[in-house]
């Protein structure tokens, strides 16, 4: 493949456009893996970027998307290695580094993580910035003593993505995202996560973006990147 598909958005002279387009691989920004992207998902921040609200993305052009997971196609990493499933959330994607809305996305390795053998692709990607950052929360707060049984904790908010399953995700460690996501994989129920999740084309994020602003969608929303509307 020598192009992909990709939503870019462009900002010049102030005048915001978010389009479709076929992107040449060597346009994609330097880093250490190349990502077949499968996945990404729809958060709020996302209904900022492709909208054109201000507040999420600070470098034109940039492709949105602040989760994806995918399979790793080539690597200079030894970490990594071509075949690898891996995920990506809440590192600067979407907002100084290109997202997920695309077939095809490049990064260093310090902010991809190993998806967990029991995970699918899907399943990570409906978890994404939102469950990574409630089990961020439920950290912290275990490391203040906090035990199954013990105290009642009171949840604000619980209508919100985060909430749904269990704050904003910080930029974290690669050693800490490993051990969020190892502990995603043990503590969430996935028959649960599967009937939050909704999938939708790429196609329609412009549409979905501004439904999701309007609070008009519920659950977990993944985006399949390679899937065309029909």
């Amino acid at each position: 493949m020598t192009t992909f598909n990709a939503l870019l958005v462009t900002n010049e002279g102030g005048e915001f456009a978010a389009s479709f387009q076929q992107i040449d691989k060597g346009a994609l920004p330097p880093g250490e893996v190349l990502v077949r992207v499968a996945f990404s998902s729809l958060n709020y921040k996302d209904g900022l970027a492709v909208t054109g609200r201000p507040g999420v993305i600070r470098k034109y052009p940039m492709v949105p998307g602040i989760d994806l997971a995918g399979v790793v196609e080539e690597s200079r990493s030894s970490e990594f290695k071509p075949g690898d499933r891996v995920v990506v959330t809440g590192c600067g994607t979407s907002e100084t580094m290109w997202g997920g809305y695309a077939e095809l996305a490049r990064l260093d390795a310090e902010f991809l993580v190993p998806l967990p053998e029991s995970m699918t692709l899907k399943q990570a990607a409906g978890i994404g910035t939102a469950g990574f950052a409630a089990m961020q929360s439920i950290l912290a707060l275990e490391s203040h003593g906090l035990k199954p049984g013990g105290q009642e904790v009171l949840v604000t908010g619980a209508s919100g993505g985060v909430n749904l399953l269990g704050i904003d995700s910080s930029r974290v460690s690669n050693r800490q995202r490993r051990e969020t996501w190892v502990r995603l994989a043990h503590d969430l129920p996935m028959n649960l996560l599967d009937r939050m999740i909704t999938v939708e084309p790429l196609e329609k994020i412009r549409e979905l973006g501004e439904q999701i602003l309007a609070g008009k969608i519920r659950g977990r929303t993944v985006i399949e990147v390679n899937a065309r509307i029909t």
